[in-house]
Order: C-alpha cells, then sequence, then structure tokens
C-alpha cells in the first residue's frame, strides 16, 4: 500500500522544519521526485536533528530525524525561479536612483 501525499490543506500550516513529506508537498512534488531532486542539487540538504538539538553530520551520526529548513527551500525555490536575481536587479536601480538624486 502506497502512503498517502499530505496536500497543503491537511496541513497545519507550514513548521519551519520540514520532514520530507511536508517538504515535497511544500514544492508540489512526490517523495520520490524531491528526494531524487535533493540528491541532484536542486533542493538542499536536510539537517540531522537529533534529541531536539541539530548534532553534527559527521558520517558517523546515527540516528535522529532528517528535516528540511522551509527558509532555504524558499531561497532555493527564489533562485529558480529568478525572482532573487530580480530582487537584487530592483534594488540596484533604486540606490543608483537615489545616487544620482542626491
Amino acid at each position: 500500500m502506497t502512503a498517502r501525499r499530505p496536500k497543503p490543506s491537511d496541513l497545519p500550516g507550514w513548521p519551519r522544519g520540514l520532514s520530507a513529506e511536508l517538504a515535497a508537498a511544500y514544492v508540489g512534488v512526490s517523495v520520490n521526485t524531491f528526494l531524487d531532486q535533493v540528491e541532484k542539487g536542486v533542493w538542499p540538504k536536510p539537517k540531522r536533528i537529533k534529541g531536539g538539538l541539530a548534532a553534527n553530520d559527521d558520517g558517523k551520526t546515527r540516528g535522529g530525524r532528517l528535516i528540511w529548513d522551509r527558509a532555504e527551500i524558499d531561497a532555493r525555490f527564489d533562485d529558480l525561479s529568478g525572482f532573487a536575481q530580480r530582487r537584487r536587479t530592483k534594488g540596484m536601480i533604486e540606490r543608483a536612483k537615489q545616487w544620482a538624486d542626491s
């Protein structure tokens, strides 16, 4: 039996730390697609949470829980969509106008 992917309407709001299932739903793809894209560098790698605190992922750490930082996913989505570049360009234009007006 295949687990049902959570729909955004099923969620109680978007927490800062997302499981693989929630992170996949957040970006609108299946869990398998999301994990494949993480391996390919499309999305950021998860953080390992152990005992409520982030543990160093030195290859020796076992156990814990993997979570994705929603802010990192948002920043990566901005990069992928070109939004981040447009925002930087707009800011540079506004600063140039201010400099020219002064």
